[in-house]
């Protein structure tokens, strides 16, 4: 079933701000897709094509951390890209904390949406859970914003 031009949050991530006592974190990371089949549109993160995949993936990983213990924290994703050989998915994930709470390790991160995952039964994407890689949090130097800007500084 083929959505009509989806709205995914690659067009506009993270386009909400954080609360005045909220610290921003930014997680980059990726897994493997099992049974899918990468097409070349994916390549033009534009494509309807790109679109759908991206918003597939986009509701997987939010329903994931629905079931975690980081949904408190959790705010959205964003497909960044997607690769193949083998077909990757590489996504940013933004959580907030309150500045007073200690930071959230990508370890958490990594952990919880593996947890998440299985507690969602995955949605009908089958991912490798051994190949999901999380690194972060991006530090951007900046608190409270969630600027449109910084996940893609996030991604160099």
């Amino acid at each position: 079933v083929k959505l009509s031009s989806p709205q995914t949050h690659s067009q506009n991530p993270f386009s909400g701000q954080a609360g005045e006592n909220e610290i921003i974190q930014y997680f980059k990371g990726s897994f493997s897709l099992v049974n899918e089949t990468y097409y070349s549109s994916y390549n033009d993160s534009t494509s309807d094509d790109f679109k759908n995949e991206a918003l597939k993936l986009e509701n997987t990983i939010s329903n994931a951390f629905a079931k975690s213990t980081l949904k408190e924290h959790y705010r959205d994703s964003s497909i960044m890209a997607l690769k193949p050989a083998p077909f990757r998915a590489h996504f940013i994930v933004r959580m907030s904390n309150s500045i007073q709470a200690s930071m959230i390790s990508p370890n958490t991160v990594a952990q919880e949406m593996i947890q998440g995952y299985q507690k969602a039964s995955g949605n009908g994407v089958l991912i490798d859970k051994d190949s999901l890689q999380v690194e972060g949090p991006c530090d951007l130097g900046r608190r409270g914003y969630g600027s449109v800007m910084e996940p893609l500084l996030c991604m160099q």
